[in-house]
């Protein structure tokens, strides 16, 4: 596996801290792709080289975009530029000819998070032929990896020949610094096992996620360019838009509970709901973008995305209906209610790893944060193409 990390505006004692999970992990190929040349961005080079000892490359200017109708080429194109420019630099002979572990950095000024994640993508394939590796690992330059996680998630895709790839559980190793903190902790551990882990194991999960997923190599370099060029926004649930792509073009994405990653996660009230707005919002945008690619993957998945996606703003209409009238515009059965709301949170807290907050502490997260999510929902249901953050 060669690793790839994306840096883009990131704090860099967070960085300090992932380059050293990689280092524990005893990472045998990393690159690492710093969007810029500002002195906030040498700062995050200066963090790479202290830890690593790695090289850096400052790729020169771009070549023009171009408007090629067939993206194999234009992704074709971008490779032999990279590989050109590494050639040039003198990196690509002692990479290829070395048996010992290397890091590398490059830095370069992109549009946004999307540019700057293709660019790593696509040297880390360069590097990838040169080694004959299979398998890519793509995070973010704040993501804490385990030193079994890539290992785990390798035999997972490795073992499937169909699979485009596979995500790892995310754990915030910020939940403890405030209640907001635990609550958004609460609600990724709510949605771990009966949401995520089933869509994985009918070998199509919803979203192989950006701060940290495994990737057949053979499979992403067939969706990278048109995901690239996708219409919808450019920074809206990117790693949702790539796993759509490779849902289209036939591959299994499955997910792993048991491979664990750490990012930081916010902690107020504000970063929260903002956060949950713009994933929300852009989860809207694919499933209405993309309702064909919905439809065309199994009753059981287009049940869930059914579900998932009408539960809430129907919530949010009967609570208001009912605080205005006083009368209850469908009758909720208890039974549906306990199977709903009390069920799935105790299986999911139960079955999640430890350490987690005590059970009387997680209620109350988990009410929290379902008295605040249909508000949310409904919001960004009703507003899909506001651009915010």
């Amino acid at each position: 596996t060669i690793y790839c990390l994306v840096g883009y505006r990131e704090d860099e004692k967070l960085f300090e801290e992932a380059l050293r999970s990689y280092n524990e992990a005893k990472t045998k190929y990393l690159v690492v792709g710093i969007d810029g040349n500002s002195a906030e961005d040498e700062q995050m080079v200066k963090v790479f080289r202290n830890d690593l000892k790695g090289g850096k490359q400052d790729f020169g200017s771009k070549p023009e975009r171009q408007r090629i109708l067939e993206h194999e080429e234009q992704f074709q194109n971008a490779y032999n530029y990279m590989h050109t420019e590494l050639q040039n630099s003198g990196f690509l002979d002692m990479i290829k000819d070395t048996t010992e572990d290397f890091a590398i950095c490059f830095t370069q000024p992109h549009r946004d998070l999307k540019e700057v994640r293709l660019a790593a993508w696509i040297l880390s394939t360069v590097l990838a032929d040169l080694k004959d590796i299979d398998h890519l690992w793509s995070s973010d330059s704040d993501t804490i990896i385990l030193p079994d996680t890539i290992s785990s998630l390798s035999k997972i895709v490795g073992a499937e020949p169909s699979a485009a790839g596979a995500s790892a559980l995310v754990q915030l190793n910020t939940s403890h610094l405030s209640f907001i903190g635990q609550m958004a902790q609460t609600a990724y551990n709510c949605d771990a096992f009966l949401n995520r882990s089933a869509l994985g194991a009918l070998g199509a999960s919803e979203c192989l996620n950006g701060p940290g997923s495994l990737f057949r190599i053979a499979a992403l370099r067939t969706v990278a360019a048109s995901w690239y060029h996708s219409n919808l926004k450019q920074v809206l649930n990117e790693d949702m838009q790539v796993t759509m792509l490779l849902g289209k073009e036939g591959w299994l994405r499955l997910y792993s509970a048991e491979s664990i990653i750490r990012t930081a996660g916010p902690i107020t009230l504000k970063g929260w709901v903002g956060q949950r707005i713009r994933w929300s919002r852009g989860i809207h945008l694919h499933r209405v973008h993309d309702y064909r690619y919905i439809f065309s993957q199994g009753y059981l998945y287009t049940a869930y995305m059914i579900r998932s996606g009408l539960y809430d703003p129907l919530l949010f209409i009967w609570i208001a209906y009912f605080a205005i009238t006083g009368r209850q515009l469908v009758k909720i059965s208890l039974l549906d209610l306990i199977c709903l709301e009390v069920i799935p949170p105790c299986y999911n807290y139960f079955r999640s790893t430890k350490p987690r907050a005590g059970f009387s502490r997680t209620v109350a997260h988990y009410l929290t944060y379902r008295a605040i999510s249909p508000a949310y929902r409904m919001y960004t249901f009703l507003t899909p193409r506001k651009d915010s953050w």
